[in-house]
């Protein structure tokens, strides 16, 4: 399974009706689901949100459970997102990485990859008028001087290097 957050911040959080725990039957042998459009990250919760679109108060919500730190929103039994717990915890530079299980993400950091996530999010560029050297300026006043608060050597490193690039790419 292979999954991908958006780039557009939702401004809210989601509220769930139900939560079961559960596993996927595919009906066919290559499933793929609609696109998620919004994301919501929760860095007290600890917690990031993907979902098609905003949701409506006529859907009823359920939370599937189906792997540690990994859920499936329905809407009305029908695909609307995905969750993931913990989700720092799982930043690596390549799908195949080892996760760094010994220093696990702390609130700073997840407080720290809520104010990255503002910053990059569809919303501030469009709000900057796609002015990705502001983008860019942003990025290295308010978050490369404190990637230093990430626990781990490989998420530290993976960040860093990601923000530089970004950096010198659009200055």
């Amino acid at each position: 399974m292979e999954l991908s957050a958006p780039g557009e911040n939702h401004a809210t959080s989601i509220t769930i009706d139900k939560t079961i725990l559960g596993r996927i039957k595919l009906h066919k042998p290559v499933y793929s689901v609609p696109p998620v459009r919004l994301r919501f990250f929760d860095p007290y919760k600890q917690q990031l949100s993907c979902f098609i679109q905003a949701p409506a108060h006529k859907h009823i919500l359920t939370r599937v459970n189906i792997r540690k730190d990994l859920a499936i929103i329905l809407a009305d039994d029908q695909y609307f997102g995905f969750e993931l717990s913990n989700p720092l915890d799982y930043l690596v530079s390549q799908h195949n990485d080892p996760i760094d299980s010994m220093n696990r993400a702390d609130t700073d950091e997840y407080l720290l990859m809520g104010a990255l996530l503002e910053i990059v999010s569809d919303n501030t560029v469009e709000a900057l008028d796609n002015d990705m050297a502001s983008v860019a300026n942003e990025l290295k006043i308010k978050i490369l001087p404190r990637i230093k608060s990430i626990r781990s050597p490989s998420r530290k490193a993976t960040i860093k290097a990601s923000l530089e690039d970004f950096i010198d790419y659009y200055t």
